[in-house]
């Protein structure tokens, strides 16, 4: 569940009729110029598990543009159609799963489009909304549920261009957000379910301040200008002004599946 960082063609197979975001330079549909966290954990798992015939399958719900709650803040994509937010998408997998839910592993990624979209939210009140979500989840019976919290989006090449003062703002909203979602989340914690963080911030703003540990070059601007696609997109951190290159996003799914394998949940 979440925004366009993590969803696979919802929006461009379901919303926009296979026009938005255009494909290419945006690769089948996703944010990106290839493969995303989500696409590139999943191969990653599965091909480990060709042997044992113990695939595992993802239904993604996550949608580009999408908030937590559209009763809060409505999503669009494209500035102008309506996306289903975050709780709409738990709502719609519990409508269409006859699976255990006690057996799923669930993963929630959004927040960011909620500031975007109405930039006077506080932070308390999206992350209430995030807890909100997660235990409609749990009311579910859902056992194991990964919450990602929000990157340094005040490096993006979008709030770069806004000034030290907003930039500055931006950090501090993200990390007073983080701590209270860190919070909250530990106090839903209990014997009989599993609500972890995953520290996104720390593996990219890691890419972003030691860039050459990770092979990239360029850390502060977007390869992707006005549908124009840089020679080495690979060399980059940002595939347009706030979404990230495969190759950033391939470390990103490295990190959640060490996770994972930590929390014993694949």
């Amino acid at each position: 569940m979440g925004c366009s960082v993590s969803e696979y063609c919802n929006t461009f197979n379901k919303i926009t009729n296979r026009t938005y975001p255009p494909s290419p330079p945006y690769f089948n549909g996703t944010y990106s110029n290839g493969k995303n966290w989500i696409a590139q954990l999943i191969s990653k798992i599965n091909s480990e598990r060709y042997r044992k015939q113990q695939r595992v399958q993802l239904d993604n719900y996550a949608y580009g543009g999408a908030t937590t709650d559209n009763n809060i803040v409505h999503g669009y994509t494209n500035g102008m159609r309506l996306v289903p937010s975050v709780i709409e998408q738990i709502q719609m997998y519990k409508n269409q799963s006859e699976t255990d839910d006690s057996q799923q592993v669930f993963v929630i990624w959004a927040g960011a489009n909620d500031f975007l979209e109405n930039n006077s939210l506080s932070y308390q009140t999206i992350v209430a909304s995030l807890i909100n979500c997660v235990k409609l989840l749990l009311s579910y019976n859902a056992k194991r549920i990964l919450v990602f919290n929000e990157p340094p989006a005040q490096y993006s090449p979008q709030f770069r261009l806004t000034g030290s003062a907003q930039q500055q703002y931006i950090a501090n909203f993200i990390n007073a957000g983080n701590q209270l979602l860190s919070n909250e989340i530990t106090k839903l914690k209990n014997v009989n379910n599993c609500v972890v963080i995953a520290d996104v911030y720390l593996v990219t703003n890691d890419m972003i301040m030691n860039p050459a540990k990770y092979g990239f070059e360029n850390n502060t601007t977007n390869c992707l200008d006005q549908l124009v696609v840089c020679s080495s997109p690979d060399k980059y951190i940002f595939w347009d002004t706030i979404h990230y290159t495969t190759h950033t996003h391939e470390f990103i799914a490295q990190y959640i599946y060490e996770q994972l394998k930590q929390l014993k949940w694949i």
